[in-house]
């Protein structure tokens, strides 16, 4: 009966859990804003749609840079919520055609996916030192001087 009582409870708890765990990501993704980040060097600007049309394109290396010549140099943000909502929002792709557009780049043309980086301090620091790159940050994220951000989305 013991055994029984302490099976039982954890597998309440378990459950509470996991309830809370499942929707809480999902409400914050939808609340949350972010930003697309350049080096302050490029000085690359247009309309809203045409910066987040160059952005998808040289996210998914369709072209190879900026408009105004600097070459792209994109980073992901590997399975965070930024990255999810850059996929959907931005690239038009959920987490899944994301993948599959990667396997197929590899396989048809020897293209791989946007280097990953997590972490948003390593990520600022690689955006600040080559001019051509850009990511996604979360805009609570602090952003330092040698950044700017391109535009906003939700």
């Amino acid at each position: 009966m013991k055994n029984f009582r302490k099976s039982l409870t954890t597998a309440l708890l378990g459950a509470v859990v996991v309830s809370f765990g499942a929707v809480a990501p999902v409400v914050n993704a939808y609340s949350a804003e972010y930003a697309v980040i350049v080096s302050a060097e490029n000085k690359f600007s247009a309309s809203e749609a045409e910066m987040k049309n160059a952005v998808k394109r040289i996210y998914l290396k369709q072209q190879t840079k900026w408009p105004n010549g600097i070459a792209g140099v994109p980073f992901s943000r590997g399975e965070t919520s930024e990255q999810t909502a850059f996929n959907k929002s931005i690239l038009g792709m959920d987490n899944a055609a994301y993948s599959d557009y990667w396997v197929k780049m590899k396989q048809t043309e020897g293209s791989v996916a946007p280097r990953s980086v997590e972490a948003s301090s390593i990520l600022m620091r690689q955006v600040t030192r080559k001019p051509g790159a850009f990511s996604v940050v979360s805009t609570s994220d602090a952003l330092p001087g040698g950044v700017r951000v391109l535009f906003r989305f939700k």
